[in-house]
This record gives structure tokens, C-alpha cells and sequence, in this order.
């Protein structure tokens, strides 16, 4: 089965699709999306139960509904693998690949593929999947006239996409709103492929913090600050959260926190984290209630947090690069500075 921390990208109904949107998906998609994620999530409890047959049965309803999902078609894999079903398993596999589950070491570890993992067919998926998990180099930006000679320090904002996305959107606002010449803009691709684009996975956790380091080495950079979108977003309350001392600000769009997903020795690092998070006020894939719900259980351990909320849904608002601009205009003033 995936380790929870890459389940995040099953059980979490933006990472089912970009095209779900509030504002130009029908209801009905929007029911479809949502069914699925509902099935998925019972899927996963089956199997951890060890209720194998049933676990199928939701997997492949799950599937039905919004086929080729990478997470879901493997999770389907190891329940087909524990009810001895090895054919199938293979096949739910390699469609997981072609969806964009790519995590090859985990799928040679993962107990649940021990029945096939001799399989000569197996042994070919897994360096399918480590063909194509390689990641693709992340965009940087350099701040326009940085002198290498100098001592002048420049802020680092790391922009994540959301599921089936590219960063180029991203970036493209932070430029806009932040300056080309006062900031390092990092946008990494996820490391999993869906779609056309990409998404996140275990890998991410580990690499993102590294990219920032090599970074640091590299230049001459001062705070970091952390902006993710849908699927980025919930990613990054995990990844500052499990990383304090690399994250200065966070701003989370259209993001929520899973809590199952972080200790409670974790949650204690929000302590003094400045968080501006921006949501949409009728996003029916990130309710702004869950938004709401985040916010107040970081504030309950010590973040400082601000909503900024506008009249759309599961996009950025309209002033998108000004309300980045704002947010990290907000963070500067929670540490003390303008």
C-alpha cells in the first residue's frame, strides 16, 4: 500500500484532478470527483483491515469514476495482490505507472506485492516506473542584475503546483507580483506524472528542502517562503511543518492540512509560523471551511495566521500576483519586519 505520506495524493479530492474547479465544472463532475475520492479513501481502510475483496471492489468503483489515477490503481495493485489475484495485480500496476505513481522503491519494499515481486513482468514495471519518476529539473529564477561579487541578500519563494500541473503559472505570477529583480524563485515539478502534468509524492518531502539547501550554497539568500496551490498547498502545511527550520512564511492557496498526516510534535512547529493563506469562498474541492478549520488548528498551537478570501473558487483570485505580493508584505510584518 503507499505510505500515508504520499496517500495525501488519494485521499485529498484536488488530487484527483485540475479539472475540477468550482467556477466551470457541472455538478455532477464535481459529484463524480468527490464519489470517487469517498471510494478511494474506503479502498484504503479495507486494505489496512485486510478485507482484501472488498477493498477491490471500492478501488475499482473509485476507478470507474475517474479512471486512471496513479495512487488509486495502486492501491488497487496491492489488494489484488493479497487476494492472490497476481495477473491483475500486474495490470493494475503498470496502469498505475502510466497514471503516475513512480515511487519504484517503494513498490519493491512495499509487502503487499510480495506475492508478484519474482515476477518477471514486475521486475520490467519497476524500471517502467524508474524511467519515468525521473524528475524534471525545477525553474529558477535568478533576480534580474544579482551581482555573484556582491553581499547583498535576496528572499527565496518555492511555488508549488497542484495535481496534474506545471509551475510555469506560478512563477509566472510571482515574477509579476514580487519583482524579477528582488526575488530567487524556486518551482519544482512534482515528482510523479498524472496526466499531462505532474504531482507530488514521498520523493517530494525530502527533495524540496534539498533544492533549497543547494540553493543557499549556491547564492546569497536570506528568508524562504513557501507558496503552494491545491495539491501544493497541502504539501506545503506538511512540509513546513515537518521542516521549521527551513520555511520562513507560508501562503497556501486553495490548500488544506490533513491532520492524520502530522504528529503532534509536528504541529508544535507551527509555533510562531506566519501563514497567509488565500482561499476561495465557493471552492467545492477545498471548502473554505476546511481552510477555516486549518487556520484555527495551527493558531491553537502557536501560528500566526491570516485568511484572505475571495468571491471564486477553486482558483486564484483575479489580483492573484498583488495578493501574493500582500501576503509576503504580511509574513515580513509578523517577523518584524517591512
Amino acid at each position: 500500500m503507499r505510505p500515508a505520506m504520499t496517500a495525501l495524493l488519494v485521499l485529498i479530492p484536488a488530487a484527483f484532478s485540475t479539472a475540477l474547479r468550482a467556477a466551470d465544472a457541472p455538478a455532477e463532475m464535481r459529484k463524480r470527483y468527490i464519489d470517487a475520492q469517498q471510494a478511494a479513501g474506503a479502498g484504503i481502510r479495507l486494505l489496512q483491515e485486510k478485507k482484501f475483496e472488498e477493498a477491490i471492489a471500492k478501488l475499482q468503483e473509485a476507478d470507474k469514476l475517474v479512471p486512471g489515477q496513479g495512487g488509486v490503481l495502486y492501491n488497487l495493485a496491492c489488494a489484488l495482490s493479497r487476494a492472490g489475484r497476481s495477473e491483475e495485480t500486474l495490470d493494475a500496476l503498470e496502469r498505475s505507472i502510466k497514471g503516475g505513481f513512480t515511487d519504484h522503491k517503494h513498490m519493491q519494499a512495499d509487502p503487499d506485492l510480495e506475492a508478484v515481486r519474482e515476477n518477471k513482468r514486475f521486475k520490467e514495471l519497476v524500471k517502467l516506473a524508474e524511467r519515468l519518476g525521473k524528475p524534471r529539473e525545477p525553474l529558477v529564477h535568478v533576480p534580474d542584475g544579482y551581482d555573484r561579487g556582491g553581499k547583498r541578500t535576496y528572499p527565496l519563494l518555492i511555488a508549488l503546483h497542484g495535481a496534474g500541473g506545471t509551475p510555469n503559472s506560478l512563477l509566472a505570477a510571482a515574477r509579476q507580483g514580487l519583482g524579477a529583480d528582488k526575488f530567487f524563485l524556486l518551482a519544482p515539478f512534482g515528482s510523479a506524472r498524472m496526466g499531462p502534468g505532474y504531482t507530488w509524492s514521498s520523493p517530494d518531502f525530502t527533495r524540496i528542502p534539498e533544492l533549497v539547501a543547494e540553493l543557499k550554497k549556491k547564492y546569497r539568500i536570506g528568508r524562504v517562503y513557501l507558496h503552494g496551490y491545491s495539491a501544493g498547498g497541502h504539501v506545503g502545511y506538511l512540509l513546513v511543518l515537518k521542516n521549521p527550520k527551513v520555511f520562513d512564511g507560508f501562503v497556501p492557496m486553495a490548500g488544506a492540512l490533513r491532520r492524520g498526516m502530522v504528529s503532534d510534535a509536528e504541529l508544535k512547529n507551527a509555533a510562531n509560523l506566519p501563514i497567509f493563506a488565500i482561499q476561495g469562498a465557493v471552492d467545492a474541492v477545498v471548502p473554505l471551511k476546511a481552510a477555516e478549520q486549518s487556520l484555527e488548528l495551527l493558531r491553537q498551537n502557536g501560528a500566526l495566521t491570516h485568511l484572505f478570501k475571495h468571491e471564486g473558487g477553486h482558483t486564484p483570485p483575479p489580483n492573484y500576483p498583488k495578493v501574493l505580493a500582500d501576503a509576503v508584505k504580511w509574513i515580513d510584518r509578523q517577523k518584524g519586519e517591512e
